[in-house]
């Protein structure tokens, strides 16, 4: 059996300026339904979806949405538009989301996400997927 692990976050990685431009969840559309939905969706998902596919189990710390929110993404989407994540893979996931929007390819994030040998590589990411950036 795998060895389980626990992503710790580091503190002070958030600049000030970025906390100051990001408005709070419920002016983002997660009202508490989502909060009920969200809780559920980790107790049935516990583990970070990106972490099992490295054969490793680490605690999902969010319940990240494939397609972003703040891109048109639907708060309150199906199980299907839901992925559980890691800190490490929730911060290499908006990269991989700025990376969709500074080229264009946003309409392909959602099969990036369901299909990891689909995924671009980033300069010093984690994962190494097939295409270059």
């Amino acid at each position: 059996m795998p060895e389980i692990f626990r992503a710790t976050p580091k503190t002070g990685r958030i600049l000030k300026s970025a906390r100051e431009k990001r408005t709070s969840p419920r002016a983002r559309g997660y009202d508490p339904k989502w909060d009920r939905r969200s809780a559920a969706y980790r107790r049935a998902n516990p583990f970070c979806a990106v972490c099992l596919e490295e054969d490793r189990l680490v605690a999902a710390a969010v319940v990240d949405h494939k397609f972003p929110v703040q891109d048109g993404g639907d708060v309150h989407c199906d199980d299907d538009g839901l992925w559980g994540l890691c800190l490490l893979h929730h911060g290499w996931k908006a990269r991989l989301e700025d990376f969709a929007r500074r080229t264009g390819q946003l309409d392909l994030i959602v099969r990036w996400c369901d299909e990891p040998e689909t995924r671009p590589q980033l300069r010093g990411d984690i994962h190494h997927g097939p295409g270059p950036t």
